[in-house]
């Protein structure tokens, strides 16, 4: 593996008005980049798979997957966001795991419920204005075998 020596934070910051307006099934934020690579945040305002219509699903993608051959891996850590506009109190989940071009994206189904999300007192939604943030430090590049 490649280890890079100095594996940066990149803060990545994704303001979402007319949240409950979103009507398709996912939405996919502005290319940023970290550790020379191209990402972007996958969201799935009403969830994905068996979590479709109970939870919001999220995930970190590799927005252009040519900058990385299909036999490396990039080894990354990672925390999504959704900012507690009110309290402070954000709901975030971290991870540290390999994303190779094949698989492109990492992430969460069950985020957050819909519920949980929706309740004003939460902070999670206000003025149905949602903020996501990313957080993203690539540790190193990895030829797979």
């Amino acid at each position: 593996m490649t280890k890079l020596t100095s594996a940066s934070i990149c803060k990545y910051v994704w303001k979402i008005e007319n949240f409950s307006k979103l009507e398709a099934k996912f939405y996919e934020s502005e290319v940023f980049v970290a550790g020379d690579q191209k990402w972007k945040i996958r969201l799935y305002p009403k969830g994905q798979g068996q979590r479709t219509g109970s939870h919001l699903s999220m995930f970190l993608a590799l927005a252009d997957s040519s900058t990385v051959t299909r036999d490396f891996k990039i080894c990354v850590r990672y925390t999504l966001r959704i900012r507690d506009q009110l309290q402070s109190k954000h709901n975030d989940k971290i991870a540290r795991t390999w994303i190779r071009p094949s698989i492109g994206a990492r992430g969460w189904l069950q985020f957050v419920e819909l519920s949980y999300l929706n309740k004003a007192s939460n902070g999670l939604l206000v003025h149905d204005v949602c903020i996501v943030e990313a957080e993203v430090s690539v540790l190193g590049i990895s030829k797979a075998l």
